[in-house]
C-alpha cells in the first residue's frame, strides 16, 4: 500500500520503515525487506520474484507501473484531460472525460486506513482533483440548463468540501431556481 500511494518514485527501504513503524528505528528496516520478499514472492507470475509486480533496483522498491493499471492512475488521465477540455471550451469531450473519472472516484484513496500519514496527500490530491471534476460538471450542467444534473454535482461536491461555504452557496441558488 505504501508502494502504490509513492509509485512516481523507488522507495528505499529506510523511507518505507520509517513511514511505516517510525517509532521501531532501523531494526524494522529488516522487517521490510521481508515483507517486500514475500509481496515479490506473492505477486511473481511463475513464482520467479524478478517477474513481480513489485520491481527492486538500485534506488529501491517499486511498483512496475508497465505490468500493472490501477483505477487511481485511470481516474487522473481521466480528470486532467476533462478539466482541460473544459478550459479549452470542448464541453463534450470534458463532460465525457469527468464523468469517467468520477466514476473511478469511489471515495478516499485507502479510506480504510485513514491515519496513514504517508497516504496523506495523495489522498489530499486525488479529492482536490474531484472536487474540481465536479466544479466542472456543475458549470457544464448550469451552462447547459440542466439544473437537476447541476444540483446532483453539487451534492456530491459539498459532501466532498463540507467547509466550502461557496459551493453551499452555489447549491442553494439552483435550488431556488429549480423552485
Amino acid at each position: 500500500r505504501y508502494l502504490l500511494a509513492s509509485r512516481d518514485g523507488a522507495q528505499r527501504s529506510e523511507a518505507i520503515a520509517s513511514a511505516l513503524w517510525p517509532e521501531r528505528g532501523p531494526s524494522a528496516v529488516a522487517n521490510v525487506r521481508y515483507c517486500i520478499f514475500k509481496l515479490r514472492e506473492q505477486l511473481a507470475e511463475h513464482g520467479e520474484p524478478a517477474h513481480s509486480v513489485v520491481a527492486r533496483d538500485a534506488a529501491g522498491y517499486r511498483i512496475d507501473l508497465r505490468r500493472v493499471e490501477l483505477d487511481v492512475d485511470a481516474f487522473q488521465r481521466k480528470s486532467l484531460a476533462g478539466l482541460a477540455a473544459h478550459r479549452r471550451g470542448d464541453t463534450a469531450d470534458a463532460e465525457r472525460e469527468l464523468a469517467e473519472a468520477l466514476k473511478l472516484y469511489r471515495g478516499e484513496f485507502l479510506a480504510d486506513d485513514p491515519y496513514a500519514d504517508w497516504a496523506f496527500s495523495e489522498r489530499e490530491y486525488l479529492r482536490g482533483l474531484a472536487g474540481k471534476d465536479l466544479a466542472a460538471m456543475a458549470q457544464i450542467a448550469l451552462t447547459g440548463g440542466r439544473l437537476v444534473a447541476a444540483t446532483e454535482h453539487l451534492l456530491r461536491l459539498s459532501q466532498l468540501e463540507p467547509f466550502d461555504s461557496h459551493v453551499h452557496q452555489m447549491l442553494i441558488e439552483v435550488c431556488l431556481r429549480r423552485g
